[in-house]
């Protein structure tokens, strides 16, 4: 939408665009059968008999079970719909003004906001992502003689980006490997990842901030086109980019896992953070004959 608000002098535009998306998608994981999960394993003499670990046995049923072919070495194939939720909203507007026949000046703004949202193949975590963008544009130009011209531009822009992770309310704390967060990450070989890189590292965020100013001007002399100008740019970036929050235990194997016999475990220490502030100041200038 768009339009004078005073005639040859004052003008206004306006834009907005919604997105409201559903979609899924079919998922094959790697899961372990209703026997492996009791420890009878199959091997090249029939099958072998694992004691289960007790500290092992309440996260089996955080495993569902098999709905595909199976792989003949105590797992089998899962099948899911994973569905993906995105919802944007963009807005921009923008003014134009000419205050006389030396001057004149417009301003820009755009807002961006959008979210969406999935899950792992397990269907135990939910992966929410966020992002918002809002851009400020301001221009003037002012020309007190035929030979002369002064630009003004004011920016500032502020991006931010953000992941978190939540998990099913049904699944106990008791089952979290670090008190006072969710539950941790599992990877067995063979088995697809209970969690992943994504429950793993998040919450994770970024911002930016850009403020801008810059002036040019031209002067005309005689066979002379002179132009200068410079410009100032402050640049505040806030990231947290935690990495393992959760904790994550490794095993080479679906024995292994049975047995409680971990290859390795990882965490970010707790009390840690990993919050950091980045500023950065540009100052630059220019000069033509």
């Amino acid at each position: 939408l768009g339009g004078p608000i005073r005639a040859n002098s004052l003008f206004f535009f306006a834009n907005y665009e919604g997105i409201r998306s559903t979609s899924s998608k079919t998922y094959t994981s790697n899961t372990m059968t209703e026997m492996a999960r009791q420890g009878i394993l199959p091997s090249s003499s029939g099958v072998r008999v694992l004691s289960v670990a007790p500290q092992v046995k309440p996260y089996l049923d955080l495993y569902p079970l098999p709905n595909g072919r199976d792989l003949g070495d105590g797992t089998a194939e899962y099948q899911s719909e994973v569905a993906t939720r995105l919802r944007e909203d963009l807005a921009t507007g923008r003014m134009d003004y000419t205050l006389s026949e030396k001057m004149r000046v417009f301003g820009r703004y755009t807002f961006d906001n959008g979210e969406s949202s999935t899950s792992d193949p397990f269907l135990i975590w939910t992966f929410p992502s966020s992002s918002r963008y809002q851009f400020f544009q301001a221009d003037g130009q002012y020309q007190p003689s035929a030979k002369t011209i002064h630009s003004f531009r004011l920016g500032f822009s502020r991006i931010r980006n953000a992941d978190t992770t939540s998990v099913r309310s049904d699944i106990p704390d008791s089952l979290s490997f670090i008190p006072g967060q969710s539950l941790g990450a599992i990877d067995i070989t063979g088995i697809t990842s209970l969690g992943g890189l994504r429950a793993r590292l998040s919450p994770r965020q970024f911002v930016v901030n850009d403020y801008q100013f810059n002036h040019e001007a031209v002067y005309i002399i005689e066979a002379h086109t002179l132009r200068f100008g410079f410009g100032f740019d402050r640049i505040q970036f806030n990231q947290r980019t935690d990495d393992n929050p959760i904790g994550r235990y490794s095993f080479s194997s679906l024995s292994n896992f049975l047995e409680g016999k971990t290859d390795f475990g990882d965490m970010m220490l707790p009390g840690s953070d990993s919050i950091r502030g980045w500023r950065q100041s540009l100052f630059s200038a220019f000069i033509q004959d």
